[in-house]
């Protein structure tokens, strides 16, 4: 899965998007983060877009999701992921 969130700049206005690619470990909606297996937490409210990848090809657009309810969408994008 890879996902493009923003990470503001700490020193100034402004920030810029990173692109993380991994798997996820758990979305955790009562703290408002998604757990990647690596231990990066990457805020919800910053995340920009998600790309589920296999083999190189997108099979889920992020333009398809609604980030209000990630935390439920996520998790049923990757089940049927796995039993494809």
């Amino acid at each position: 899965m890879s996902i493009t969130y923003f990470v503001p700049d700490e020193r100034k206005n402004g920030g810029s998007y990173q692109t993380v690619t991994g798997e996820v470990k758990r979305i955790d909606a009562v703290n408002g983060v998604i757990q990647m297996a690596d231990r990066q937490c990457i805020p919800i409210a910053d995340v920009f877009s998600i790309e589920i990848v296999r083999k190189n090809t997108i099979l889920i657009p992020s333009s398809s999701l609604n980030l209000m309810t990630l935390a439920d969408a996520v998790p049923l994008f990757i089940y049927s992921f796995e039993t494809q």
